[in-house]
Parts: C-alpha cells; sequence; structure tokens
C-alpha cells in the first residue's frame, strides 16, 4: 500500500512501527530516506550524498582512531582555520622535546579514559554479540532487557523487565487490605444482594430471566411519525424484549429499529394506525430504584397505602405527622409535670409515673376510661366547714356535722347577712359625744383628726427622698416578690438552686450528665429506638433522632409462582394470591360491532368450509333485474340478470353481454310430459274420450272461448314468443327461444369460464405454487398495503458509486465531480494496473457533488483509479 502524499501525524506517536529492512541499500534515494541493513545489522540514512551509519556506536579506540587518521587539525574550540594559520607559522622552540613529551602523556591519558567507557549497543536479544568480556552494555529493544557483557560466553543481566525474581523480593507483606472503595479512590467493595462472583472473579448482577415487569404502551401515527418513544419504562435493545402490533395484529420484529431502550423506529406506518408495543423491562439491567417506583402509587403494580385496618406504604402525609413528632417524645408522655392541690404541688418523678386519687369521706370517686375522665361526688353529709372557731382565748366547738353557729349582736354592733353572698357584715354603731371639742353638725381639719395637711405630708415625703427605705405599689411589691434572689443562681450544679446559662443560652461547657424531664427539642434520642413493621410486610430499623432512618421492606410470599397470568385472585389487601389461564367462561359475549380490529378478512379465516371462494380475477358477481345494473366502472366484475337470464361483465366503462339462453340451445330435452315432470296435462290418448279433452273446431284446435286463460296461479293458454329478447309478462317463449336462451347461458358461462381461466392464467403467469395466490402474494409482501413506497424508501438509502481514472503526468490536484448529491462518501484511490494495490492521497471534499485529490508527485497517465461511494 502506497502513500502519494505527506503523513502528518500531528505531534502523535508512532508506535510499534518498523522502518524498511533491505539486505542491500535502495535505489534511487532521497535525502531524509532511511531503512535497516538486515546483512549488517545497522540503521542507515541517506544526507543527499551517501549512507550514513545512524547506529554507529565510538569506543575510546575508535575516536583516537579516526582522530589519527583525521587530515585535519583540530583544537579544543574546534576553530580549524585558526590551528592551520598556526601550523603555517610555526617555528622551533628550545623546549620542543618537552613540548613534545607532554602532548604524547596528554594523549595516551585521554586515550585511557576513553577506553575504560563500555560500549552500549541495542538491538534484538537473539542478535546480541557473542560476550567477550568487554564490559558492552546491551539493551534488548524486545524482551525489554538490559544485559552487561561480564566474561566470555556469559552475559549478565542487569535491568529491566522480568529481572529480579520473585523469591529475591524481601520485605514482602503477607496480606493486602486495599482501602473501601470510594467515589473518588479505587479500592475493595462488598459484594451486596442480587450480585453474585463467578469462580473467575466476574461481578454479576441479578440475571434471573424471572425478574421483569411486561408493560404495553400504544400509540396513533401521526403524519410523518416513524419514531416512537416509550414514557412509561425501558427495555434492553437487542434482547428480542420488544414486539409491535399494528391494528391489534402482531407484526414481524424485523420491521423496527430499536434507537435505544426508549426509542424505537418503524418506518412506512399509515396515518392514523394503531401501534402497540410490549415490552420487558427487566430487572438486572435497569436497577431496583426503577422498579421501586413500579410498586408506588399510580405505577404498575402499585402496593396498597397502610390503613388503620390494613399494612402497606406509608403515605406521605402519614409521615409528615412523625416528621412533626419532636425528638424526644414519647406515647407515655405526663399530662402534667406537675399538679398543684392548694399550695401543695405534686410533681411527677419520671415520665411513666402515676398520680393516684384517693377518696376520702364522704367521696366518691367514678373513673371513666373510655371518656377519659374521673367523676368526683359528695356522698352523705358533708363535714363541718371547720370544726373549732377561736373567738379570743374562747374555742367554740360543733357538737355535730349538722351544729349551727349563731351570731349575736352585742351592744353597739350591728350584723348584716347575706345569704346570696354566702358573708355577714359586722359594723359599729358607737355614737361620738365630740371630736376634738367640736359638737354637733361640724366641719373637721386634718388637726382634728391628728392627720397631716397634704402640704405636711408632701414635705415628711420629701424628707425621706434620700432614706434607704422607701414606699413602694403593689405592683411594685409582686414585682419584686416575682424577682429570683441572686443567691439562687449558681454556674455550676447545686441541689435547689437555678443553674445560669451561658452568653450562648446554652448550659455550661462543665456540665455532663442526664437531665431528667422533657426537652422541648433535642438532636439525638437518649436511648435509640428500634421502628419495626409487621404483618404481610416486614422490616424494622433503629432510629435515635441524629438522622433520618429507613426500612427496608421485605413482603410476604403470597404462594404464587413468578409469572404472568391472564386471570388472577387478589385478596382483601391487594396483593396476588392465584394465578390462572383464561377459560371459555372468562370470555364475555361481544356484539359484532365492538370487535373493530383482527376481523379476519377471509372464508378461512372465518372456518367457513362451504362457501365459494374468488380466487381472483372478478372483483364481484351480483344478481338482479336487468334494468337495476349499476353504473358501469369497476372493469372485471360481473351481473346476473334474473330475468332476463342475461349475465354481463363491466369492461369499466359499459357492460358487455357475455352469455344468453336459447330453448333451442338446450340439448337432452325430453320428449314426454312425464319426461318434463308435467302431471297436469291430458295425453292424447283422451281425446274426445269420456271425461277426455274438449272437442276440436274445423281447425282441428280447441276453441279459445272454452279454454281458460293460463296464469300463475291457474292453467290455461298463453301466447308463445319466439324472440329471446321479450319483456313481455303474459307470453311464454317457445322452445326454440328457450333452447336460444340454454344455449346461449351455456356460452356464457363456458366464455366466462375461460375468459376468468384466461385472465387467472395471465395473472399467475406460470408462478411458483408457493405465490399463485392473492393470500400467498400478500405473505410473501410481509402484508405490507404500501409495499411499493416501502421499496422506494428503501432503494433510496442505497449507496451508489462513481468511478473515474485520473494522471497526466503534471498535475498534482484533480478534482472529481461525482453529482451523488452528498458530502458523506468514501473516496479510494487505487492502481489502475496489475496487483491494483490501494494508495493513500489527500482528499477534500469540497461540496455535495465534488471531492479534490491530492498528490505530492504528478502521476502518470491514467495511473490511478478513484473510486467515489456515497
Amino acid at each position: 500500500m502506497k502513500f502519494l502524499t505527506n503523513v502528518d501525524l500531528a505531534k502523535n506517536e508512532l508506535q510499534n512501527a518498523r522502518i524498511q529492512n533491505l539486505a542491500t541499500p535502495p535505489a534511487n534515494p532521497v535525502a531524509g530516506q532511511i531503512y535497516f541493513n538486515s546483512t549488517d545489522k545497522k540503521f542507515y540514512g541517506y544526507n543527499g550524498t551517501g549512507w550514513v551509519d545512524l547506529g554507529q556506536v565510538l569506543t575510546g579506540d575508535s575516536i583516537i582512531s579516526l582522530l589519527n587518521a583525521s587530515a585535519s587539525k583540530i583544537d579544543d574550540d574546534n576553530l580549524s582555520a585558526n590551528v592551520n594559520d598556526a601550523i603555517s607559522k610555526r617555528h622551533s622552540h628550545a623546549n620542543k622535546a618537552v613540548l613534545d613529551a607532554i602532548e604524547a602523556a596528554y594523549t595516551t591519558a585521554e586515550k585511557n579514559k576513553l577506553a575504560g567507557l563500555p560500549e552500549i549497543r541495542q538491538g534484538l536479544e537473539a542478535e546480541r554479540p557473542a560476550a567477550t568480556g568487554s564490559g558492552m552494555i546491551y539493551f534488548a529493544t524486545d524482551t525489554k532487557k538490559i544485559w552487561k557483557d561480564t566474561a566470555p560466553n556469559t552475559w549478565t543481566q542487569m535491568g529491566g523487565q522480568d529481572t529480579i525474581d520473585w523469591s529475591a523480593v524481601t520485605g514482602k507483606p503477607s496480606t493486602f487490605t486495599p482501602p473501601i472503595a470510594s467515589a473518588t479512590q479505587l479500592g475493595g467493595i462488598k459484594v451486596g444482594a442480587n450480585l453474585t462472583i463467578l469462580p473467575d472473579g466476574t461481578l454479576n448482577a441479578n440475571d434471573n430471566p424471572a425478574s421483569f415487569i411486561r408493560k404495553q404502551e400504544r400509540f396513533t401515527v401521526a403524519p410523518g411519525q416513524n419514531v416512537f418513544n416509550l414514557t412509561q419504562g425501558t427495555y434492553k435493545p437487542g434482547t428480542n424484549a420488544v414486539t409491535w402490533f399494528l391494528d391489534g395484529i402482531k407484526q414481524d420484529d424485523r420491521a423496527m429499529i430499536e434507537l435505544s431502550p426508549t426509542s424505537i423506529q418503524i418506518d412506512g406506518l399509515p396515518e392514523g394506525a394503531d401501534v402497540m408495543f410490549e415490552y420487558y423491562e427487566v430487572i438486572n439491567w435497569h436497577p431496583f430504584p426503577n422498579h421501586a417506583n413500579e410498586h408506588l402509587t399510580g405505577g404498575a403494580d402499585p402496593i396498597p397505602l397502610a390503613t388503620p385496618t390494613s399494612d402497606g406504604l406509608m403515605p406521605k402525609d402519614a409521615l409528615a405527622k412523625l416528621n412533626g413528632i419532636s425528638p424526644g417524645a414519647e406515647p407515655n408522655q405526663n399530662a402534667f409535670s406537675n399538679v398543684k392541690v392548694g399550695a401543695t404541688t405534686i410533681a411527677a418523678d419520671s415520665k411513666t409515673d402515676t398520680l393516684e386519687l384517693v377518696a376520702g369521706a364522704n367521696i366518691s370517686l367514678t373513673p371513666d376510661a373510655a371518656n377519659d375522665k374521673v367523676t368526683i361526688a359528695v356522698t352523705g353529709v358533708a363535714q363541718n366547714a371547720f370544726p373549732n372557731i377561736k373567738v379570743g382565748a374562747t374555742t367554740v366547738s360543733a357538737d355535730s356535722p349538722t351544729d349551727t353557729l349563731e351570731l349575736v349582736a352585742g351592744s353597739n354592733v350591728i350584723l348584716t347577712p347575706d345569704a346570696t353572698n354566702d358573708k355577714i357584715t359586722i359594723s359599729a354603731n358607737v355614737p361620738v359625744s365630740s371630736v376634738n371639742g367640736k359638737t354637733g353638725a361640724v366641719s373637721l381639719t386634718a388637726s382634728d383628726v391628728g392627720a397631716e395637711t397634704p402640704s405636711g405630708a408632701q414635705a415628711k415625703v420629701n424628707a425621706h427622698a434620700a432614706d434607704s427605705v422607701k414606699h413602694i405599689t403593689d405592683t411594685e411589691r409582686n414585682a419584686w416578690n416575682n424577682k429570683l434572689d441572686a443567691s439562687e443562681v449558681v454556674t455550676s450544679p447545686t441541689p435547689n438552686k437555678v443553674l445560669k446559662l451561658d452568653a450562648n443560652g446554652k448550659l455550661p461547657a462543665s456540665i455532663t450528665g442526664n437531665a431528667d424531664g422533657n426537652a422541648a427539642t433535642a438532636t439525638k434520642l437518649q436511648t435509640s429506638r428500634t421502628i419495626s413493621l409487621t404483618g404481610d410486610a416486614t422490616g424494622s430499623t433503629s432510629f435515635d433522632g441524629s438522622a433520618n432512618a429507613s426500612i427496608e421492606v421485605t413482603l410476604a410470599n403470597s404462594g404464587v409462582t413468578p409469572g404472568t397470568y391472564p386471570k388472577v385472585t387478589v385478596d382483601a389487601k391487594g396483593r396476588v394470591t392465584g394465578g390462572q389461564a383464561l377459560s371459555p367462561s372468562d370470555i364475555p359475549n361481544l356484539d359484532w360491532s365492538k370487535i373493530t380490529s383482527g376481523k379476519p378478512t377471509t372464508l378461512a379465516g372465518y372456518g367457513i368450509t362451504d362457501g365459494v371462494q374468488n380466487t381472483g380475477g372478478a372483483p364481484s358477481i351480483q344478481a338482479g333485474a336487468d334494468a337495476s345494473k349499476p353504473t358501469a366502472g369497476v372493469a372485471g366484475r360481473l351481473y346476473v340478470a334474473t330475468d332476463t337470464k342475461k349475465i354481463y361483465r363491466d369492461n369499466g366503462t359499459s357492460w358487455d353481454v357475455i352469455g344468453t339462453i336459447n330453448w333451442a340451445d338446450i340439448v337432452g330435452k325430453p320428449s314426454t310430459l312425464s319426461g318434463y315432470g308435467i302431471t297436469d296435462a291430458i295425453p292424447a290418448s283422451q281425446k274426445g274420450a269420456a271425461n277426455g279433452v274438449a272437442s276440436l273446431d274445423g281447425g282441428a284446435k280447441v276453441p279459445a272461448s272454452q279454454l281458460p286463460s293460463a296464469s300463475t296461479s291457474a292453467p290455461g293458454i298463453v301466447q308463445l314468443v319466439d324472440s329471446t329478447s321479450s319483456t313481455s309478462t303474459t307470453q311464454a317463449p317457445t322452445a326454440n327461444a328457450v333452447k336460444t336462451a340454454y344455449d346461449r347461458a351455456v356460452s356464457a358461462e363456458n366464455n366466462a369460464k375461460s375468459y376468468t381461466d384466461t385472465k387467472i392464467a395471465n395473472l399467475v403467469n406460470s408462478a411458483p405454487s408457493t405465490l399463485d395466490t392473492l393470500q400467498e402474494l400478500a405473505n410473501a409482501l410481509g402484508n405490507d398495503p404500501n409495499f411499493a413506497t416501502t421499496i422506494m424508501n428503501q432503494l433510496a438509502l442505497r449507496t451508489k458509486k462513481y468511478v473515474a481514472t485520473i494522471g497526466d503526468g503534471t498535475t498534482t490536484t484533480f478534482t472529481i465531480t461525482h453529482n451523488l448529491n452528498t458530502q458523506d462518501v468514501v473516496v479510494t484511490v487505487r492502481e489502475n494496473a496489475s496487483p491494483y494495490n490501494v494508495v493513500f492521497a489527500d482528499v477534500q471534499i469540497t461540496d455535495n457533488n465534488n471531492i479534490k485529490v491530492l498528490f505530492a508527485t504528478a502521476p502518470s497517465s491514467n495511473q490511478y483509479r478513484v473510486v467515489v461511494v456515497g
């Protein structure tokens, strides 16, 4: 294969390449050309005038030899011109001998240094030279090993691949524990549910073929639509996991193009057609998260929601209620942490502490657990309000539970009872003779009653403004009484004291241990709780409130073997508990109009075996009155006129008579009445006999007056007509007319049969027996009513080819006009003579109908053939 243009690798590596191997240099080289000489095992490059050894290795000896053999003089700066000038101007020195000795010593020392350097070579390991102890270093390019010539016939491996025996490696670990794999770290993984590891280390997902979900999706074909996108699930393409139906009839799956797990292409479908896809979503291909969605409300196999009386999935509103419960809350939480009775406060000792109500004397307690209440009632006689009343130093005791204490008003005392408000007002009624010496109706002053004047009172208030003890209002007193004394607030745990919060509103960091009681909010439960599901769905999880928790639910086995069942039995919880095949009683009776698809179009399709099949040639056969023929226009159909006994054929524009029956054409006619089956006629032997026939007239005929007229209900005379085209309803045809009609009918039958046979023969045209019926042709065409369109669409997708011969000895760029009307073309350039090698040249796709082929060197006349396929 030849490249006729430069190859630009765009700075990419040329890997595993091998240059040309030749025993002798190639002919007509150009500058820069290289090859490998298989005779002396060296690489050579052409510098424009000769071949140079590219792999030459210089030893100390070879360098000295080259220096000594050179006719040029060099110095340390390689300034040969200066050296030559110095030589031309040289002169003798008295110390020449010393200088020569120094030069000789220097040359010998440098030679010894160079000679001490080992020679380094590379090549195939099999081409390594014989070891002589030279110290040569050899790189084996095929085995990637490094060898040293350490002694005669001894090469010692110094490095490279496979150089160290495993047994020679010390400190090898006996075990290796990989890190746990993560999204950013390579490491070990554990095998979870629905996964297995084969003996060869292969990790397999669940490959149980029963782990699938059967789905169906319908589409109505839109104008021009040929791609259908599934929305209810996915399937695995290329695994025969999808089939399709057109108008309810299963179709050939080869018509589908599976574009993706959710997209299918079918070409040539008629607009408005009903297309259904049935596919299997395999669990081990599309993982369980999608499978879980199938069991949610609205999925293909929903699990009922849990109710107070049946198990099921937790509704989202129930989860919202659970999330709304504060962390630390418990079912048996105290109704009140404290219950106050009078001045006594009864505190709950624990979260489950019980407050007991005890009935005292004359008290009854009636508990009502159903309504969560206790009725406290008084029984018998009420106790004394106070068993003793002390007045001064005298104590008055009640003598009985119903004893009465009587209050008697003394001198200057007034008792005012108020039964409504249960109180008695005691007031004094003592007359005052004088106030500060004043009697009668007087005006009293502050001094008369020993009171301060307003100004004097204000002066005393002002005098005490700076006092430490001041008068306060009731409101101020109550406010001060409600304040907590500073001595009651501490910063470290102290019994019966109040603990002070820090600046952040939290307990001091020094506080550890437990705090009894219920917290309004918390980040974690003191004791983790186990939430369990029981019944038909089981599972549990530990919950401490620090994070969300989920429960892996295990459904109880319903006992039904996995599979697909046309009919299933479902229990009250919505579970499938049985599966059966359909029986005839499961199919309801359907009115014919309800069946809209899948109805057969042939007699055989309906199981009819005694019908006459139209095998082709006659679109239809119809019978009726001659005058009732439909308008011509459907070529090939037949019409039998039941009144005129004519047979017509529609030629597309008019009706052709193809057969009539004449009496004369009827053969084998009988010669006796009995031969015709006539039983109501009198034989000639009865002419003139008693109870025989009527007498004849002079013309040897029965007078017409003695004979009744014939009718459809009674015999009689009727006029004969010899015409086969008569339309009379009172005349009867003659035998000749009947024979003629018969002959014509026979002829028409023969003509129709011959015509039909000819047309059918022309239609079949010696076709093989498997393709000589319309049904067989339809099956052969895939039952495609748009077969021609389908074929044209397929032909439109076929590739085309254009071929041209190029080369004239001068042109390097050729424009090829292929007229394939596309830029998606494949271009091949080959030699136009044996052995027709394919060559490489630059190709440019200039537009839909033209390409350019470019060569570094002009090809000779008609040297190459260009093939364009697109």
